[in-house]
């Protein structure tokens, strides 16, 4: 097999059916510089698209491969050394194929992995406190009384106007939910002397939430923002789709058509996944590790399923 006689031959095939390098590349979905390349001997057509590349010029593979068309008196043993080149360029294809697939599959399994752990292992925070946590005196301390739901704490402490505050959030784990061996929990937080007000955080609907006061009335309540700015989301992965949709349009008789239309498709998935996961939710989402890898989950899935579809059509076409 001799790679410049082969591009000339597919040169020689593409101007005789009066075509160009960019129209050839088009028909077989690659880029003209590899037409180039195939044509200079500086490199050959995968086995992937021999198929395509003999149908487009009208030749066999056979004679593709031996870079001339094939005489009937061609002899056996030219035969044989056609049927060997095919042979080994078979089996490098296979060989390169198997470690893309590995080595895709690698990186894919690692990320997915990685998100999986993040959405079981993020909190959940609650936000009704007189469900999950109530505030006792034991001894001069104060301490907290945890549900056996609760997985974890956060505390903090502030004073402001001359006022001692202990700020107190519980949260669970779809882990925790799922595995663990739950019981309450009893956390010290301080002396009574030291604390004028314990507030729970973040109590969706009314701020932060006093838990316990040693007999002083708060002037005011403490509104704590949420953590998230999920509007963006939706308006990244608006302006992502349309940019994307909007190359696919434009170069849709390229090679690199389908590979656009596969990002524009994560970008769909994803807005749609922020709309879904998010449902209802627009005002109360606290925990963002917990809910952004719910969602780059499902965005996974639809963008997976998509690519399902795109392979039946063409399969099907």
């Amino acid at each position: 097999m001799n790679a410049e006689k082969t591009g000339s031959f597919i040169c020689e095939l593409r101007k005789a059916n009066n075509l160009t390098q960019r129209q050839l590349s088009d028909m077989l979905g690659v880029s003209d510089k590899a037409i180039s390349r195939w044509e200079t001997g500086k490199g050959f057509p995968e086995i992937s698209i021999m198929e395509d590349l003999a149908r487009v010029l009208d030749v066999s593979i056979a004679e593709l491969l031996k870079g001339e068309a094939i005489k009937d008196d061609t002899s056996s043993k030219e035969i044989i050394n056609i049927t060997d080149d095919s042979y080994n360029i078979f089996k490098t294809f296979i060989k390169k194929e198997r470690l893309k697939l590995f080595g895709s599959g690698f990186i894919f399994g690692l990320i997915l992995i990685v998100i999986s752990l993040t959405h079981l292992f993020s909190p959940i925070y609650f936000d009704n406190p007189s469900e999950i946590v109530r505030i006792e005196k034991l001894n001069d301390s104060l301490v907290a009384v945890l549900d056996e739901k609760v997985a974890g704490y956060d505390i903090d402490s502030s004073t402001m106007d001359n006022d001692k505050y202990i700020f107190i959030s519980c949260y669970k784990t779809k882990w925790y939910e799922l595995f663990a061996n739950k019981q309450e929990k009893i956390i010290s937080l301080a002396k009574t002397s030291d604390v004028d007000f314990v507030s729970y955080y973040p109590s969706f609907d009314e701020g932060n939430k006093t838990i316990y006061s040693n007999g002083k009335t708060m002037n005011g309540g403490i509104v704590t923002l949420p953590r998230l700015i999920y509007n963006y989301w939706i308006v990244i992965g608006i302006a992502f789709s349309f940019v994307s949709l909007s190359v696919y349009w434009v170069y849709r008789k390229r090679y690199f058509a389908k590979n656009v239309f596969k990002i524009a498709s994560f970008f769909i998935s994803f807005t749609l996944s922020v709309v879904i996961v998010l449902l209802g939710k627009m005002d109360k989402v606290y925990n963002a590790s917990y809910y952004l890898s719910g969602i780059l989950l499902l965005t996974i899935l639809l963008t997976f399923l998509v690519s399902l579809l795109m392979t039946y059509k063409t399969k099907t076409e």
